[in-house]
């Protein structure tokens, strides 16, 4: 489970602005939570032993929140210009084509996702499902 917050006017957001979501995340006693706060965003997520995929990742100015499976892993990469060996999940990998190519390649993507992009140098939200 992941959640994302945003100050549409830029205000920064610290962890305790959203501690109150943090709080009300279900998790039990093996799961753990991971945060991510860059100026006016911020994502938690919960995590466990069970999960195969991370929630949260960066790649360069970008910071992504959501649970990615992707059914074509080496058209995105390709988009990317990267290896598959240089990414180290399938959100990492969509970071990184996003990064390269632009919010076009959601278009591309198959398989099963819901992600929030946040990229801080344009100051712009991305969300695909």
């Amino acid at each position: 489970m992941f959640v994302c917050a945003l100050r549409p006017g830029g205000e920064a957001l610290s962890r305790a602005d959203v501690f109150g979501y943090i709080a009300r995340l279900e998790r039990g006693p093996d799961t753990s939570l991971h945060t991510l706060v860059e100026g006016p965003f911020a994502a938690v997520a919960t995590d466990s032993p069970s999960r195969r995929r991370p929630l949260l990742a960066r790649w360069r100015n970008l910071i992504g929140a959501g649970d990615v499976r992707l059914d074509n892993r080496a058209e995105i990469a390709g988009l990317a210009e990267l290896r598959l060996q240089d990414v180290a999940s399938d959100l990492e990998l969509v970071l990184a084509a996003v990064d390269r190519i632009g919010e076009a390649c959601i278009g591309r993507l198959q398989g099963d996702f819901a992600l929030v992009i946040w990229d801080a140098n344009a100051q712009k939200l991305l969300a695909a499902r």
